[in-house]
């Protein structure tokens, strides 16, 4: 049985974490057949200042960056955290419900439960910590 759910959990877990994965996305997309290079004429005109292109939706910096990623990563990670965190506290409810007043059982599934919940605390606090610190140092 333990088996079997660690093996749910598992695959979940692998399933899951390409949700959480995002890509950058890029404004001002073409239409009507025009090219990128007439889409993109204001991006592209020195002519026009920086302010002027900041306002049109132009970016100069790329978010491809290794402290993105590592940051993409961490925020899976918390998020896969998080997600088994509530597993387990459904199934420490399931066998509490199920437990028919053995008092072993009960035990057990309140063990579950609490530490279920403070895994969760703390994949918060974690998150909240690696915000504050972004933000902090300026990402």
């Amino acid at each position: 049985m333990k088996k079997k759910i660690l093996s749910i959990i598992a695959v979940l877990t692998i399933v899951l974490s390409g949700a959480f994965v995002y890509a950058p996305v890029y404004a001002g997309t073409c239409s009507g057949g025009n090219s990128d290079a007439k889409c993109n004429k204001v991006c592209q005109d020195s002519t026009i200042s920086a302010e002027v292109k900041e306002a049109a939706g132009c970016s100069m910096t790329t978010s491809d960056t290794l402290p993105s990623h590592i940051e993409n990563i961490i925020n899976v990670a918390i998020s896969v955290v998080g997600i088994i965190a509530v597993i387990v506290i459904v199934i420490g409810g399931q066998r509490m419900v199920t437990s028919s007043g053995d008092p072993g059982k009960v035990k057990q599934a309140k063990d579950m439960i609490l530490y279920a919940g403070i895994a969760l605390v703390i994949a918060t606090l974690a998150y909240a910590i690696i915000n504050f610190v972004g933000t902090a140092i300026g990402k």
